[in-house]
């Protein structure tokens, strides 16, 4: 990828111009996207353990993000397991990308646009009940990150009652992970919504 970025701008750089934003995302992302469908699990599992990183790099390119965050859902689905799990760690971070994205949802139209945030809080739930309880604890141990993209409004209505959920896990892990990262959630709902929101459910659990 960074040959081929290299190549963008050593075009350019002979025309005497500096590389545009549109000859980068031509060249060199659909290179990144594509490694998402790669035959190997492994370069899979690189390009979702690395997503994040991939996301700030292009998040300031015409219509990177558009492109980018459809491909982090798929790896949100993959069929396997440490894939779906090395992508969930990078959840939060993607998730407060400073850019909109396009809706997702063909009854909101083609121009409707939201904050990656929004979009992709409504995985959420998925992740809560996926069979991999490893995937189950990177929810756990990242999703309070997405409060402050989503406000207090959203973190109430998409977010807390997945939380709930997680408290209630089977898993051990899966519950220490979310106690473990309550106090990012304070900040942004409050102490006492939080106290009447989760303390029941971490009450229970002693």
């Amino acid at each position: 990828l960074l040959s081929t970025a290299g190549d963008a701008m050593s075009d350019a750089d002979a025309d005497g111009t500096a590389p545009t934003i549109d000859a980068l995302v031509r060249r060199v992302l659909p290179l990144v996207v594509a490694t998402i469908d790669d035959r190997s699990w492994r370069v899979r599992w690189t390009a979702a353990s690395k997503f994040a990183d991939v996301v700030k790099a292009f998040s300031g390119l015409t219509g990177a993000v558009d492109a980018l965050v459809p491909a982090y859902e798929k790896l949100l689905q993959d069929p396997e397991a440490e894939v779906r799990t090395a992508a969930t760690y990078n959840f939060a971070e993607v998730a407060g990308t400073d850019a909109s994205v396009t809706d997702g949802d063909p009854s909101s139209g083609p121009d409707a646009r939201v904050s990656v945030a929004s979009r992709l809080v409504g995985r959420v739930p998925s992740l809560v009940e996926d069979d991999s309880e490893n995937v189950r604890a990177a929810l756990a141990e990242v999703a309070t990150g997405l409060a402050p993209a989503l406000g207090r409004d959203g973190t109430v209505a998409h977010l807390l009652p997945p939380l709930l959920l997680l408290l209630r896990d089977g898993r051990g892990e899966v519950r220490l992970n979310v106690i473990s990262s309550l106090s990012r959630l304070g900040d942004v709902v409050g102490p006492e919504l939080l106290a009447q929101s989760l303390l029941p459910a971490v009450l229970d659990l002693a």
